[in-house]
């Protein structure tokens, strides 16, 4: 494939991995205190309302900014700049009505959701407080959509980190006062947070447009190529690409609704208390699933980078650029899902004891286990799907998707009734229905672009390397607890334990990931300005 064509991709999923990770980090800083300050109860309430909020932030920001990203990047590589500026100022006041809509919706039906749907009442208060963050988002994401498109990922980015930035500061700091009524009125503090974060992250991305107007308007009138077009065609097409790719994007939150509306009932069908019942929840929802989250946001980066990138290359004919980047993309996903999910499974459980020390770690653990099975999957399917809207097919991943969710409620329902599993039931039931969904998801990539690719570099020898540095994790972790337990108390022996365990785990994962010619000096190369990787690389002995 062409240098630039790899290197657009690349630098783009850099951009938004290291916003990220960054994201990522700060998320956890936010939840792991928030456990401490609201408990599991409190998480119950928390992440019961967050599924409907998540529902509805996916048809009012999912489709839409990849939507525009796609469109304004496809015109822009027909040299149409003029008619790629004036998508964005069609689309963002029907970004900014869709806001004020579902914010309005949720703010007027919060009691009879949490009642009816939910059956979990004290989550209205956090209802109510997510409500304004859904008129906010739209509009950022839009603006991110717009830049996105134009491969310009840092104001992302940036708006990315502030967003979280705003939503801990301020979600944690009302949590603490609010606690104080009660654990229902914390988790509703803690989720104004997001709303906060929204105002936090549209008024940077607003910021950064400001910045680059006059270079916009400049654009405009060297465009070499202009074509008017309806606002009603530009409408029909944006419609056109965002319904199916938004129906995509709610099967994750419904999965998630699912637990939030089924898990409470069954669990109480099976004969466990409404209490205990919520705090189940929360250790599934609120504790395990976050830990599972964390590699999701660097493949969110290589899932929004590849779409206009991909679109780009297939609407000028270059299969053989979109191959290239696919099959990058897929590598990436591997590379990064595989040690993550095996890293948390072989640690599940001391994880979960270092991360949220008040609350026992053994049944948490547990379905960490099982959750964390899933990274991979989870992994592939954010980037088979943006793949597959790249090239168009995007009703694919949806329909692929779906069959996942019929699994999900089958098996959540039937799974969870079980004294034995329990919470745990509705984990192995998403684990089922991701695994399902990335199979299909792989299948049609597969045919439709024609890969041909190593199995042993892309598949093989990444699984081979993830299990030795689990063991690596696992053993280490034992061997460490014992030694440390005759000096120090337990508490302390495993948050050390723990921490060492995965600082060898990483280093063994790194060492194997060149010894085994998974990356190889060719892929820095091939990423232009990789010399200097390549000689720091060297002196480390590890190409």
């Amino acid at each position: 494939m062409s240098e630039s064509g790899k290197n657009t991709f690349v630098k783009g999923a850099a951009i938004l991995g290291v916003a990220g990770i960054l994201v990522k980090i700060l998320g956890a800083v936010f939840k792991i205190p928030l456990v401490s300050i609201i408990t599991s109860t409190g998480m119950g309430y928390y992440s019961s309302a967050y599924p409907i909020y998540v529902m509805l932030l996916a048809i009012a920001t999912s489709g839409f900014p990849i939507a525009i990203s796609k469109m304004v990047a496809e015109r822009r590589a027909k040299g149409n700049i003029r008619g790629a500026n004036e998508i964005f100022h069609t689309i963002l006041p029907f970004m900014a009505v869709i806001g004020l809509f579902t914010s309005f919706f949720l703010f007027l039906f919060s009691d009879s959701l949490a009642t009816n749907m939910l059956h979990n009442p004290k989550a209205v208060y956090s209802l109510k407080a997510l409500a304004l963050a859904l008129f906010f988002v739209p509009i950022m994401s839009g603006y991110r959509g717009f830049f996105q498109g134009r491969n310009t990922m840092g104001p992302s980015a940036v708006s990315q980190i502030f967003e979280q930035i705003g939503r801990v500061i301020v979600g944690l700091c009302l949590a603490i006062v609010m606690a104080k009524r009660g654990l229902e009125y914390g988790a509703a503090g803690a989720s104004f947070g997001a709303t906060a974060g929204a105002i936090f992250g549209t008024v940077t991305v607003l910021f950064f447009y400001l910045r680059e107007k006059k270079k916009i308007a400049l654009e405009k009138i060297e465009s070499p190529l202009y074509e008017k077009e309806r606002k009603s065609a530009i409408v029909a097409e944006l419609l056109m690409i965002a319904v199916p790719i938004i129906i995509g994007a709610l099967v994750k939150p419904i999965m998630d609704f699912i637990d939030a509306n089924m898990v409470i009932g069954l669990l109480k069908k099976s004969g466990v208390t409404e209490l205990e019942a919520n705090s189940m929840l929360g250790q599934l929802s609120g504790m395990a699933t976050t830990m599972v989250n964390l590699p999701s946001i660097v493949i969110s980066a290589i899932a929004m980078s590849i779409v206009p990138v991909i679109s780009y290359a297939y609407s000028q004919g270059k299969k053989e650029t979109a191959q290239d980047n696919a099959i990058l993309s897929i590598r990436f996903a591997l590379l990064i899902g595989l040690p993550a999910g095996i890293g948390l499974m072989a640690l599940s459980e001391p994880i979960m004891a270092l991360l949220f020390p008040k609350e026992p770690s053994f049944v948490p653990g547990q379905i960490l286990f099982i959750a964390a099975a899933g990274v991979v999957f989870l992994s592939l399917i954010q980037v088979l799907t943006a793949i597959l809207q790249g090239i168009g097919k995007v009703f694919l991943p949806v329909l692929n998707l779906m069959v996942g969710c019929i699994f999900k409620i089958a098996l959540t329902y039937t799974l969870t009734l079980n004294p034995h599993l329990g919470v745990r039931g509705a984990a192995i039931g998403t684990l089922i229905a991701y695994m399902i969904s990335s199979v299909l998801d792989f299948i049609a990539v597969k045919k439709i672009l024609n890969l041909h690719f190593d199995m042993g570099k892309v598949f093989v020898r990444p699984v081979i390397v993830s299990l030795t540095m689990g063991m690596v994790a696992f053993v280490s972790h034992k061997l460490v607890l014992h030694i440390l337990n005759y000096a120090l108390g337990e508490g302390t022996s495993n948050k050390l334990a723990t921490l060492v365990a995965m600082g060898l785990a990483g280093m063994t994962y790194v060492i194997l990931l060149f010894k085994g010619k998974i990356v190889t000096q060719e892929d820095f190369l091939s990423l232009g300005k990789g010399q200097k990787a390549v000689s720091i690389l060297k002196k480390c002995n590890l190409l």
